[in-house]
């Protein structure tokens, strides 16, 4: 499978390096009650402490070969999530919420995301925790018109991102998130925080944020389809506070995938998509 490639590509330049990551999610709990993906599952999401992630952004821009690409929200207008993803430029995964925006385009992916230390005072504590949500939201609203605003409740979030707008800079927020990474350190803290969930992320999902650092201590390594993976060292902690009772199966009308793509293709690569986009939009 196309992901898994880049799954092992991504896991060579960790072990080459000496980076931190764990698998989590979807991706986590495909290891342990599958050996692999989730069968209606459709993505890989690893994290890395804040100092492994920023390292391996740096390294990636060096030692990566096409097809091997990242995509970085911080030098990427159009990309509204707050974290990296890896991916073959020789492919395409365009989703429908980005098919009218060709800069966006990118091939099959993995998603990599930061976690951060939270410090041991409660009131600073409280503050990273209540910041990082607030400048998730803020960064997708900078980066879009008014007009792109659909809701009472978009235009009011649109309108508290005056300093970024007038900054003219699109990645202002997420700037001012990856700042708190910096905060405290993994290493010495007692708490670890999954810093791209929005306390408001999803309104019919209460999502987990906060995690105790001692199940993310270490890793042990699970199978996974023909490779192994890294997942938490107390992941039955991990899973259970993220989904609860784990091991058993939703209902089959929830078996859904979480990304509905407009297109995937495995032979066409994402910039030949977005180059006949634009030719399109010329001649109409």
């Amino acid at each position: 499978m196309m992901e898994l490639d880049i799954l092992k590509e991504f896991q060579r330049i960790c072990a080459d390096h000496d980076l931190r990551y764990f698998a989590i999610g979807g991706t986590c709990l495909g290891a342990v009650r599958h050996k692999g993906f989730i069968p209606w599952d459709d993505d890989i999401d690893v994290a890395m402490p804040f100092e492994d992630y920023s390292r391996f952004q740096k390294i990636a821009g060096r030692e990566l070969q096409e097809p091997y690409e990242i995509i970085n929200p911080v030098e990427h207008r159009a990309c509204t999530f707050p974290f990296i993803k890896m991916y073959r430029s020789d492919t395409a995964f365009i989703e429908k919420a980005r098919e009218n925006r060709p800069e966006s385009y990118f091939g099959i992916f993995i998603d990599i995301m930061p976690i951060f230390g939270l410090p041991v005072d409660k009131k600073e504590r409280d503050r990273v925790y209540r910041e990082s949500s607030l400048y998730i939201r803020q960064n997708r609203f900078n980066r879009l018109s008014f007009a792109e605003t659909k809701s009472v409740p978009q235009k009011l979030m649109w309108m508290t991102c005056v300093r970024g707008r007038a900054s003219g800079d699109p990645c202002y927020y997420l700037k001012k998130l990856n700042a708190l990474g910096q905060r405290c350190d993994f290493d010495a803290a007692q708490e670890i925080l999954f810093a791209w969930r929005s306390i408001y992320y999803n309104k019919k999902k209460t999502y987990k944020r906060e995690f105790d650092k001692y199940v993310f201590r270490d890793y042990c390594e699970l199978p996974f389809e023909d490779t192994v993976i890294r997942v938490p060292v107390e992941y039955d902690s991990y899973l259970t506070r993220d989904f609860g009772d784990y091991m058993k199966l939703p209902p089959e009308e929830k078996r859904v995938t979480v990304h509905p793509a407009a297109i995937i293709d495995l032979h066409k690569s994402c910039r030949a998509y977005a180059e006949e986009y634009r030719q399109h939009k010329k001649k109409a």
